[in-house]
């Protein structure tokens, strides 16, 4: 028996020799045997390659199995046979392409991918640090990435309470990675995606945000301030998709000019535009200019100049805005009532703000940010006998631009 091969067993008419296998073998492997199709082919057997269309294997195919069984070392076996949808193809045709800033679509990407350095991962390349998760601090708890996202006392409670109203619970037989983009695919098929993915991606940059001032920056982790952060991040990059949504939809039309929304009167002036009657023997002229870093810290400064060309005044100071563009109608604003006070009423003013100076002159629709300031700025247009303004490159107007940041110490 031990000479005996496959073929042994096979009639010449190509069936299984049932008589011969029931002795040799119990019943449960007998109809094991007989219940094998046997191949009628004539051909030679030979190895192939079942992960590629050709057979043939290669070091791409290769690579991706190494990598897919990487990608998977925290899943059980089941969800290793349950991938809703694979990595690759969710990369490919979905992560750069959601809404948001680049870098939130980076960390997702490593977070999919494995590689963000976390305490496990330390561990893993027998780097010696501290593996304790740094936002809940419980002495057992191990900082991997299923941990810090999702499965963190603090985070599971950010989650439960967040707009989105996820609930972490009963997650432990679906890995972080697949979590996700389930969550991603489904936000995605309903209406309005673009707000719930943002949202979402927010939340997973802030945590991780947060979870980095705690280490290196030495914060005490706070709710209040995680929610704000959050909240802070989400509304900048909702307007940013906002206004890119408009924009895309208004130059998508083939008909559309910019210039054909412009007054008539300014229209052969663009972009520089005026309100009554110029007089140039005595206009002043200002150059006007705002910086912002983030949503706590702005400022505006502006010179202006006598019609005389003499330096008339210098002013700058700090104030708090949610946007760049919403400091820069603020200083605009500021300039104007102080003209007014000043009674000056021919004014030329010059900014590098391209995108405000469109929507005061109406090509583009005011952001919700800066509408109210848009429209004080129309109602003093009727105090004024003339009121100019211009686009000015950044290069000519470092006076004020320069005033600005070093109201902010930049």
């Amino acid at each position: 028996m031990a000479d005996m091969m496959i073929k042994d067993l096979i009639l010449p008419s190509l069936h299984w020799n049932t008589d011969l296998i029931n002795v040799l073998f119990d019943g449960e492997w007998a109809r094991k045997i007989c219940a094998m199709p046997i191949c009628v082919s004539t051909s030679n057997d030979y190895v192939f390659w079942k992960h590629t269309p050709s057979r043939i294997y290669s070091v791409k195919s290769g690579y991706a199995i190494c990598l897919s069984t990487h990608l998977s070392r925290y899943s059980t076996p089941k969800d290793l046979n349950r991938i809703n949808y694979p990595v690759k193809a969710f990369c490919k045709r979905k992560l750069w392409h959601l809404p948001g800033p680049q870098v939130w679509k980076i960390l997702l990407w490593k977070i999919i991918t494995d590689s963000l350095s976390v305490g496990a991962e330390f561990a893993r390349r027998n780097i010696v640090m501290d593996q304790m998760c740094p936002l809940c601090c419980v002495p057992d708890s191990i900082e991997t990435l299923d941990h810090l996202f999702r499965d963190c006392v603090l985070v599971k409670r950010l989650w439960a309470c967040s707009s989105l109203g996820i609930s972490t619970n009963f997650t432990d037989c679906i890995c972080l990675r697949d979590w996700i983009i389930n969550w991603i695919l489904f936000f995605d098929s309903k209406e309005n995606s673009s707000s719930s993915i943002i949202l979402f991606l927010s939340m997973v940059w802030s945590i991780w945000r947060v979870r980095n001032e705690v280490i290196f920056s030495g914060k005490t982790f706070s709710v209040d301030y995680f929610y704000n952060l959050q909240a802070c991040v989400a509304k900048a990059a909702l307007e940013a998709e906002e206004f890119a949504t408009s924009k895309a939809s208004r130059l998508g039309q083939s008909s559309f000019n910019p210039l054909d929304t412009i007054r008539s009167d300014i229209r052969n002036h663009f972009p520089f535009f005026m309100v009554g009657e110029k007089g140039a023997c005595k206009c002043f002229r200002a150059k006007v200019d705002a910086s912002w870093v983030d949503f706590s810290r702005a400022s505006l400064g502006w010179v202006v100049y006598s019609p005389e060309g003499v330096r008339y005044c210098t002013f700058a100071r700090s104030f708090v805005a949610e946007s760049a563009i919403q400091a820069e109608a603020m200083g605009i604003r500021d300039l104007i009532t102080w003209a007014l006070g000043h009674n000056i009423l021919y004014l030329d003013i010059s900014s590098d703000c391209l995108q405000l100076l469109l929507q005061l002159a109406g090509v583009e629709l005011p952001h919700h940010l800066t509408k109210g300031l848009l429209q004080d700025i129309e109602h003093f247009f009727t105090f004024f006998h003339c009121l100019c303004f211009t686009f000015l490159p950044r290069h000519l107007n470092m006076v004020a631009h320069n005033l600005a940041r070093a109201e902010l110490g930049l």
